[in-house]
């Protein structure tokens, strides 16, 4: 239902249905580019002085995505963090996702 009412577009869809799956696969956006976006936005709004409470949040998932590393996946994989948080072991989905990688 929420991909049918105000959810209806492809962020949603397309890296919704990515996160749930694990299938992080490159070639999509990569991780190490969403990094870096990330951090130009904080220093944008930084210099600004504009409060991005959640930018640090996030700007840590991609560290620690590549601190596990993942800069080679798409920036999806920041989702498994989550996961391993709960005691969940990801290392079948990160090597999945890089095998497919390799067919492609």
């Amino acid at each position: 239902m929420l991909t049918e009412t105000i959810f209806d577009c492809i962020i949603y869809k397309g890296y919704g249905q990515r996160v749930s799956e694990r299938d992080h696969q490159a070639g999509g956006f990569a991780l190490e580019l969403g990094a870096k976006d990330v951090n130009l936005v904080l220093d944008t709004a930084a210099q600004a002085e504009v409060p991005m409470p959640f930018g640090s949040v996030l700007r840590d998932r991609f560290l620690a995505a590549k601190a596990r590393g993942r800069a080679d996946l798409d920036w999806s994989a920041i989702g498994l963090n989550s996961s391993e948080d709960s005691g969940v072991d990801v290392a079948a989905a990160v090597q999945a996702s890089r095998d497919a990688s390799k067919e492609a």
